[in-house]
């Protein structure tokens, strides 16, 4: 492979590996059993659970995020 696109190949797939999960923890802190979690650890009474707009994108941001990881990954000790 071209040893000036190795670095760039690298660079990119660990951005995009970081921004998907970023995306992914971030669509899965609202879920609602988070926010029971986050209650019951603060020792609030009465939670009542309530889908949120964010938690449908959960199941489509887990897997770009688990597929650039690997990539980035397998790139990191290619090269």
């Amino acid at each position: 492979m071209n040893p000036e696109i190795t670095p760039n190949l690298l660079r990119l797939s660990g951005w995009l590996a970081a921004g998907f999960l970023f995306l992914n923890f971030l669509t899965c802190w609202v879920m609602p059993w988070a926010k029971k979690c986050r209650d019951l650890i603060c020792k609030a009474e009465g939670v009542e659970e309530q889908q949120k707009p964010l938690c449908y994108y959960h199941k489509i941001l887990v897997w770009p995020a688990i597929i650039f990881s690997l990539i980035h990954i397998i790139l990191s000790i290619i090269f």
